[in-house]
């Protein structure tokens, strides 16, 4: 830091520390001085006598200015597509919900005692509400096609091999797309959330991409990351195998 103007630090709420003068020295070393009171003293006692000095500190220099951050729009894209992904998980629980109230109102209203005008009526506020929830998730979709895949040309070292992260993921999914319930809770997977994964495979055929998991009732962020490091161990366990035979 080449600037010597003095500052008092502050915490990660902002919160400056004013009973602790620090300055740099133009070459990177910072000097330190702590009011002898600490936090409780009275500032208005400002002469040098009441200022103690410790010892210079010299930060580490974590980049430079001009310095280029290796990987940023990757981790961004991941970070947006993970985001468009919960949002997306989100909005089908909202229409589950809608759903089963729907099926419940209409339930309600068979009755002779309501005119079937009257029950359309009732129902069509539900029935909004379901378009407007389907119309987002809709639109969920179209948002994740504008997201460039950020997976392509990235190379990952396991054990000494250079691969691409599309190679391990096409192994991840061919496992994802082949278990059975049985081999996905051995996975870690929950018994129903196994059975919802197989469900929702059978009703909208393979996987295409592990992160589209997190359409399956049950998986969340914590639950295909925690997916992911069982397949990686899975892996290993069977590279280990292989070099021991």
């Amino acid at each position: 830091m080449k600037s010597t103007d003095g500052f008092h630090p502050v915490d990660r709420q902002g919160n400056e520390f004013a009973w602790i003068k620090c300055c740099f020295d133009g070459q990177g070393t910072c000097s330190i001085a702590m009011h002898q009171h600490g936090e409780n003293a009275n500032l208005s006692y400002h002469q040098a006598h009441y200022w103690e000095e410790a010892e210079p500190f010299t930060p580490e220099v974590l980049f430079h200015k001009g310095d280029r951050k290796e990987n940023v729009n990757q981790r961004l894209i991941g970070s947006l597509r993970e985001a468009v992904l919960e949002l997306a998980q989100e909005i089908e629980g909202v229409i589950g919900q809608i759903e089963a109230k729907r099926s419940q109102f209409k339930r309600e209203l068979e009755t002779p005692f309501v005119p079937e005008d009257i029950r359309g009526i009732a129902l069509e506020s539900v029935e909004k509400q379901l378009r407007d929830m389907k119309v987002r998730r809709q639109d969920c979709d179209r948002l994740e096609k504008l997201i460039p895949s950020n997976d392509k040309g990235i190379v990952t070292e396991v054990h000494g091999e250079s691969k691409s992260k599309d190679s391990f993921e096409q192994l991840d999914l061919e496992v994802i797309n082949l278990a059975s319930e049985s081999e996905l809770q051995k996975l870690g997977l929950e018994p129903d959330v196994a059975e919802n994964l197989v469900d929702y495979r059978e009703e909208n055929g393979d996987f295409q991409q592990l992160n589209k998991l997190r359409q399956v009732r049950g998986i969340g962020s914590a639950t295909l990351k925690q997916l992911k490091k069982n397949l990686k161990e899975l892996y290993d366990v069977a590279k280990d195998r292989r070099d021991s035979a």
